[in-house]
This record gives structure tokens, sequence and C-alpha cells, in this order.
């Protein structure tokens, strides 16, 4: 267990630092929005979430190949993204999602409607995932209801721990809010659209699996990652 915990380590180093430096490789530091949009993206993951490490490792190798395949199109950085569903089974539905909204191209326009309908739509399919749960009943409903984390407690007595999704939902509207004030100014490109809207797809999955206990909120968090990289990129100049 020890050993195994080690090599996520390493790689969940190494892949920390390559999406680092696929950010920073766009261009270099200019103004003190890039400084405060990097810290943050490098902080996305408290300490509290590095203790299930392999959740943290599969989310910097997802984000490095997609990010990597989204700026270049070559397809051995899709294959390293594909890569983080063996370090954590979840992100097949991160996976998918990008596939999807690859193939669709659907308009900002439409997502931002989505992540919308999300937040209404969540609470149906969360309560539907725990009564399918709770009658699978035996040891596969008590072995699914373990993995769910349903059992689990989430009273934090940290505020910061406590509110961290709240707090992570006001930055993203808050700089959503600014960068559109500020869109004259500002140049967006093909890379930036994309950015945007695969974000606002994993903000409509965190939505929709948020009621399910380790779903929605991780998933936020991975939203976050993108989200962060297009507001860096945008204001690089």
């Amino acid at each position: 267990g020890h050993v195994l915990m080690m090599v996520f380590g390493l790689i969940y180093g190494w892949v920390y630092v390559k999406s680092l430096q696929a950010l920073l490789g766009i261009h270099r530091i200019k103004n003190i929005y890039t400084i405060v949009i990097l810290i943050s993206f490098s902080m996305i993951f408290s300490m509290d979430q590095i203790a299930g490490i392999r959740f943290a490792t599969a989310a910097y190798v997802m984000f490095f190949g997609l990010f990597r395949f989204i700026q270049t199109k070559q397809l051995k950085f899709l294959i390293i993204a594909a890569l983080a569903c063996l370090v954590h089974f979840s992100f097949i539905a991160v996976l998918l999602v990008f596939l999807i909204y690859w193939w669709l191209k659907p308009a900002n326009l439409i997502l931002y409607l989505l992540v919308g309908l999300s937040f209404a739509a969540g609470r149906f399919i969360g309560g539907t995932v725990v009564n399918f749960i709770d009658a699978m009943g035996g040891s596969l409903g008590a072995r699914a209801m373990l993995y769910s984390g349903m059992e689990q407690s989430n009273d934090y007595t940290v505020w910061f721990v406590k509110y961290r999704e709240e707090m992570m939902m006001i930055y993203m509207v808050v700089f959503v809010v600014f960068t559109k004030i500020r869109k004259i100014k500002l140049r967006e490109t093909e890379l930036h659209r994309k950015l945007l809207g695969f974000s606002l797809m994993l903000l409509s999955l965190a939505n929709l699996t948020g009621n399910i206990p380790h779903a929605g909120y991780r998933y936020q968090f991975v939203a976050v990652m993108f989200f962060m990289s297009y507001v860096y990129v945008l204001y690089r100049f």
C-alpha cells in the first residue's frame, strides 16, 4: 500500500509540474491577473484533497492531456488523458463529456443554458441514484454505498473546507463577470472558446452529480482547473 501511494505521489508531482509548464509555456507571466490565476490554479486541490491522491493524480493527468490536445490536436495527448481513467475510474465520465463536446462543438450560449438546467436536474438525478443504491441491498448495495461515500459524514468543522465548493463557484462567477466586463480589451481565440466551453460542460456534469457523494464536487474541481486555464490564457497578454 505504501509503495503504491509513493508511485501515485511521484506521478502526481510530475503531472502537477507538467500542467503548470503547459500554462507557462503559452506565455510568460506578464501581469497581476496571471499571477493570481496561476496561484489559484496551483491551489485547487488543497491538502485534505491530496489525501485521496488517486483522484488528484488522475485530475492532473486528465488536465495535462486534454489541455495539450485542445492546444495541439495531437492524438498522443488524448491518449495521455485517457490514462487518467486507469488511475481513477470516475474520470471516464470526464473523458466522455470531452469527446461529446469535441464532436458536437456546441455554442457557449447553449452551454450556459445547459449549466442553468443542470442545477435543477441534479437534484432529481442524485435522488434517483440514491434510491437505486438503496434498492440494491445486500453486500452489493453495501459496497456501492461505501464506494459512493454515502455513509461518510460531511460535517466539516473548518470553514474553508466546509464551504470550499461554494467559494469555488463564487470565484468562477466573479471571474466570468469580470471577464465579460473587460471583453472589449481582451482577445479571444479558438483555444479560449474551447477551454471555456469544456469547463462549462464539466460544470454541468458536476451539477448533475452534485447530490451523489464523492462525485459532483470532485468534477467541480476539474471544471475549475479548465476554467482557470481559460482565464489564464485570456489574461496572458
